[in-house]
């Protein structure tokens, strides 16, 4: 077994042989001695001894208690006192640098011993439990979860950094409050969720668990779907000392959840619109050809004219929408995916544009943030090209007649590359912002509801995100299609 080594701090001379002797005696070795505590603090950066034995009253600048504080600041070190006085100043200032003991002179050999060893011997415990606390905190602070901890009074005693961006407060403002006065957790239906529970989870000494809530930044004062389990800290005789508070961030998986969901509903209603599509378009088609027929028949009687114009308008109608629902039935192939340049896809969608009858009632001012910059993303260019046909004629429907329409790609985000359509209409009433997307929802009389679902559909398909807003300032609205940036374009 090693050899501990001890330093002595004693300005004593003969008091501090005598210390080496018995120490010596006890199988203890002695690294050092100082007889002021400039000289000791000299000698422990040189030495690293286990232990200092060290005198309350030496001579110097800086007296025992005084080297001892600061041997407890720089150097993870067991320091015991020895002392002939145990007045009660000298003890008060002594405790203050938490010694690991206080022996009163004159001591015994024996006495001496039982000290070095207990305080030895407390110090190892000490640095086991620290390097456990560290290993604890280290692993708290770097898990995704939010993890708050309480005393038994639901006071707060500990915060990550995950919950701290979840809630909106840092851990130095946290500590010591109301757990309810930093947490804010709501259901669903924006319900406060109980101010008792950590409480009630203590008293109880069981484990709640919370789905479908959410909890409220109090900074930016934004919503973050959790999942939360508050469970009871007990100590070794099983009596309540505090609960922890676990929080989950299920956010992304409710997006992805929702994703799922409408991707799986837009492929049945897909299968069912494609089915109903093609059942319908043969009917059309005959009562289509049957109307001009009369037309080339009656079509001149005045009386018959508004009725036959009439029947063709609805047939072009249901002829259009049929398209439309054909359109939710199809999927983009991975393998129908090519990188094409950004720029020419939006060219070649204002040439189609400009072959419809609105291109007559509305210009279309395009521009580029970098005309000498090119753009590649991996598409399926005719969807694409459908996409911001659409967005085109929504656009030219929710604007007055003569109106321009803006037509741009804007600069990139986080490596994905936008491209706005801008009008200057009325814009989206704020309850309906939220719908747009909605496969049948329209505003419009004649409208069908199914041109901006078809569009986020394939979007989505290629990776990328669309979005609608009004403009601010009014008037008018933006809808945006982001897609990633392919920067692998030359390979």
């Amino acid at each position: 077994m090693e050899k501990i080594n001890i330093l002595i701090v004693e300005d004593e001379r003969i008091v501090a042989k005598d210390i080496e002797g018995r120490l010596n005696s006890l199988g203890y070795g002695v690294s050092g001695m100082a007889s002021s505590g400039k000289q000791a603090l000299k000698k422990i950066e040189e030495l690293r001894p286990d232990i200092i034995l060290m005198d309350v009253k030496i001579k110097g600048d800086i007296d025992g208690i005084e080297t001892a504080r600061q041997v407890r600041n720089l150097y993870d070190i067991p320091v015991l006192f020895l002392s002939a006085y145990a007045d009660e100043k000298t003890l008060e200032r002594a405790k203050l640098t938490e010694p690991f003991a206080y022996i009163l002179k004159p001591f015994h050999a024996q006495e001496l011993y039982s000290a070095i060893e207990v305080s030895l011997y407390k110090h190892k415990m000490e640095q086991q439990l620290r390097e456990r606390e560290q290993w604890l905190a280290t692993t708290l602070r770097s898990i995704a979860d939010g993890v708050i901890t309480t005393d038994k009074y639901g006071n707060i005693t500990f915060m990550n950094p995950t919950a701290e961006r979840l809630t909106g407060c840092q851990y130095a403002d946290a500590l010591g409050k109301e757990f309810q006065q930093v947490v804010n957790v709501v259901d669903g239906e924006n319900r406060l969720l109980d101010e008792n529970t950590v409480e009630k989870v203590i008293g109880e000494g069981r484990t709640l668990d919370f789905v479908n809530y959410f909890v409220i930044n109090g900074t930016n004062n934004t919503q973050t779907a959790i999942e939360k389990t508050v469970s009871p800290v007990k100590d070794e005789k099983g009596n309540p000392i505090g609960a922890i508070l676990v929080f989950r961030d299920v956010s992304e998986r409710k997006i992805m959840e929702e994703q799922l969901r409408h991707s799986q509903e837009m492929k049945i209603l897909g299968q069912i619109a494609a089915g109903v599509a093609h059942e319908v378009r043969n009917p059309l088609h005959a009562i289509l050809a049957i109307t001009e027929a009369l037309f080339q028949d009656i079509g001149d009687n005045i009386e018959y004219q508004p009725y036959l114009e009439h029947i063709r308008n609805q047939v072009d109608r249901l002829s259009r929408l049929m398209t439309d629902l054909l359109g939710l039935g199809r999927h983009i192939h991975s393998s129908n995916l090519r990188h094409e340049a950004l720029v020419g896809i939006c060219r070649s969608a204002i040439e189609l544009w400009q072959q419809t009858d609105l291109s007559k009632t509305h210009s279309i001012n395009f521009k580029a943030f970098a005309e000498n910059e090119t753009f590649f993303v991996v598409i399926d260019d005719s969807r694409l090209q459908q996409v911001f046909l659409n967005l085109l004629e929504n656009a030219a429907q929710n604007s007055p007649d003569a109106s321009e329409i803006e037509f741009s790609i804007a600069e990139p985000e986080e490596n994905r590359i936008r491209v706005l359509v801008t009008d200057r209409g009325s814009g989206v009433a704020d309850e309906n912002l939220s719908k747009v997307f909605e496969p049948f929802f329209t505003t419009r009389r004649k409208g069908v509801g199914l041109g901006l679902n078809i569009a986020k559909h394939f979007v989505e398909s290629m990776n990328g995100k669309i979005t609608i807003r009004n403009n601010d300032p009014p008037p008018g609205c933006t809808a945006e299609v982001s897609l990633p940036i392919y920067r692998d374009h030359a390979l």
